[in-house]
């Protein structure tokens, strides 16, 4: 699904203040989320699910409000999660 390419590429994005282009990998990633959310839901902790989803729409008004330090530091706690959520 390429869910960790979109959040990396969210995050380069971040880093280099490309707004347009982290909003639409942030898009890509919600996408990308939804599809593979419903396989978890069945092997995982629901809040890892439910962190990365609020982290999602905490990102978005991070993103929307060029709010760097804020979104850069949610799109990595996002990213541990998926990375908590592979060493299950």
């Amino acid at each position: 699904t390429e869910f960790s390419k979109y959040l990396s590429n969210t995050e380069d994005d971040i880093r280099k203040e490309d707004w347009k282009n982290a909003f639409n990998n942030l898009e890509n990633s919600k996408k990308s989320w939804r599809k593979i959310k419903p396989f978890l839901q069945l092997d995982i902790d629901h809040d890892y699910v439910n962190d990365i989803e609020n982290n999602f729409t905490l990102l978005k008004g991070y993103i929307e409000t060029k709010d760097k330090s804020n979104s850069l530091a949610t799109i990595l706690l996002i990213k541990e999660n998926w990375e908590n959520i592979g060493q299950m």
